[in-house]
């Protein structure tokens, strides 16, 4: 079989693990999928089609991944029976499910490595769809000609194929980067380009303060992006946004953001993607538009980025929990970091005043106490600081 990305090594053990895990979460992933399936745009006879391949290899999913090689062999033989109503847009909806589903799985186990899990089930899976896609001819060039497809069908298929393989890399160039920032600034810019958005500025959420901040963007300043502060009550459109939990599109903005926002910036229409991790809050925020002019995004380009959102917010939760330590089973909980950041908060320092005096950004420095109050299970800072006191962690 082909290999396009590298697959992490595993034990047999963290191997079998992961494959008991995806075979006890099936029915959880059936309830996903139908609910997936009656939202597709696609015909009745598409969406038959559709469902008999992912049914097909939900059912036998940790065989498949045993061993992908006979899983790519199979995964051809299928799709190829089906080639008259398939396409590979098709392939690219069901093996994002696939992954999505396996993914959610994978986090819900405490007992496996959330890193490690999310990136063994990511390139097992795309090296397995990968080699039924290219090891044969699926999707023959000459399919078309031959069923009397128009020019304008195969430039269509043409543009699935660079879609496809621009999300390969966009998912291959995640599992390289290290740290937040890094997988951040990246997405904004591609997330951009793969969707076909002019600009986009990225805002994050920290719940305990109930405040948004700007931190990256893409052909916008940066500097003014970072500049902005704003309390999430002063955003007329949040609630709206956040009853969502995926992209939306506003045709009008002016009755969902601040006046003076939408006169510096221009901004007429736009796009608002929020970024969810396993908490009920999201971690952040990426509006896109077209550089201030009106549009109206089709549909497949909403899906396209709804896609990239996912992948984004499971990479950030691989990297803000890359484990699920134990709770207050010893100190080790807390990192060295954490615990001199708490020890700032229990003498009464503000975020900025801590972000001063350890030399890190206010948004470093909050994204800190927020991972101190996930590891406690507190509910606010001053529940933290207390835990931390009764376990001498502080002082």
């Amino acid at each position: 079989m082909m290999t396009f990305l590298p697959t992490p090594f595993l034990t047999q053990k963290e191997v079998q693990q992961i494959l008991d895990t995806l075979a006890q979460g099936y029915p959880e992933s059936q309830t996903r999928w139908r609910l997936k399936l009656s939202t597709l745009p696609l015909s009745e006879e598409e969406k038959s089609a559709v469902n008999e391949v992912f049914q097909f290899l939900l059912e036998r999913l940790d065989r498949l991944l045993s061993d992908p090689a006979a899983g790519a062999r199979q995964m051809r033989k299928l799709f190829l029976s089906r080639s008259d109503t398939l396409r590979p847009s098709h392939m690219v909806l069901i093996v994002s499910m696939l992954e999505e589903i396996a993914v959610e799985l994978i986090l819900q186990n405490s007992a496996l490595d959330i890193h490690v899990g999310y990136r063994w089930i990511h390139s097992s899976l795309l090296n397995m769809a990968f080699s039924s896609f290219l090891g044969e001819s699926v999707f023959p060039r000459n399919h078309g000609e031959a069923s009397g497809a128009s020019n304008s069908d195969t430039a269509f298929e043409e543009g699935q194929m660079e879609l496809y393989e621009a999300i390969i890399r966009y998912d291959e160039t995640l599992l390289t980067l290290n740290g937040p920032e890094d997988i951040l600034s990246y997405s904004v810019r591609e997330i951009c380009r793969i969707a076909g958005f002019a600009r986009a500025a990225l805002f994050w959420y920290t719940p305990i303060t109930r405040s948004l901040d700007g931190i990256y963007s893409h052909n916008i300043d940066l500097d003014v992006i970072r500049r902005i502060r704003e309390l999430d009550y002063n955003i007329p459109g949040l609630k709206y946004v956040l009853r969502e939990k995926k992209p939306i599109y506003l045709q009008d903005v002016k009755n969902y953001l601040p006046a003076h926002h939408i006169e510096n910036f221009r901004v007429t229409s736009l796009v608002v993607a929020p970024l969810y991790g396993k908490d009920p809050f999201p971690l952040g925020f990426l509006l896109l538009d077209q550089d201030g002019r009106h549009f109206r995004p089709e549909h497949r380009r909403m899906e396209i980025l709804h896609a990239l959102i996912q992948r984004t917010s499971k990479a950030l939760e691989a990297q803000l929990n890359p484990s699920r330590p134990p709770r207050f089973h010893n100190p080790s909980v807390l990192s060295n970091r954490e615990r001199e950041i708490l020890q700032l908060i229990a003498a009464g320092h503000s975020t900025k005043s801590i972000a001063a005096q350890l030399h890190i950004s206010e948004h470093t420095a909050a994204e800190h106490a927020h991972t101190i109050l996930k590891k406690l299970d507190a509910k606010n800072r001053a529940e933290a600081v207390a835990i931390a006191l009764r376990k001498q962690w502080i002082r």
